[in-house]
């Protein structure tokens, strides 16, 4: 029996994609936390992060929709950079209202804006 949601979804990732790319992309994986809307997973670095993102989200999304967890949403944080997630999620992973849409917006237009600050005053000490 899987110890974890990110276990649970392994195993039927194991099952969709070849063992090549189950061993490379997917067996170095480690799940971190589980807040019922929110699953968060340590992979080894952005190159995994990136991969899984573009060439597996769909195949993550099944699996979410077999274990009953559609409305999930998978960070994928590298263990080279503890901030930089990226997450893969269905279309209506996290979401129940129009009040929770706006405030990951607000939230994201946060992030966006303390990026660029960190970026213009790099480039402006250079």
């Amino acid at each position: 029996m899987p110890a974890n949601i990110w276990d649970e979804i392994r195993l039927r990732l194991q099952q969709k994609v070849n063992r090549l790319s189950y061993d490379t992309w997917f067996r170095p994986t480690a799940f971190v936390a589980d807040d019922g809307r929110a699953v968060t997973v340590r992979v080894p670095n952005r190159l995994c992060r990136d991969w899984i993102a573009k060439h597996y989200s769909g195949v993550i999304v099944e699996a979410l929709e077999e274990v009953n967890r559609s409305d999930t949403l998978i960070n994928f944080i590298p263990r080279d950079a503890d901030t930089d997630a990226l997450a893969v999620a269905s279309p209506n992973a996290g979401f129940h209202s129009i009040e929770e849409r706006f405030d990951r917006v607000q939230h994201e237009l946060g992030v966006i804006r303390r990026d660029v600050d960190l970026i213009l005053s790099k480039l402006s000490s250079t």
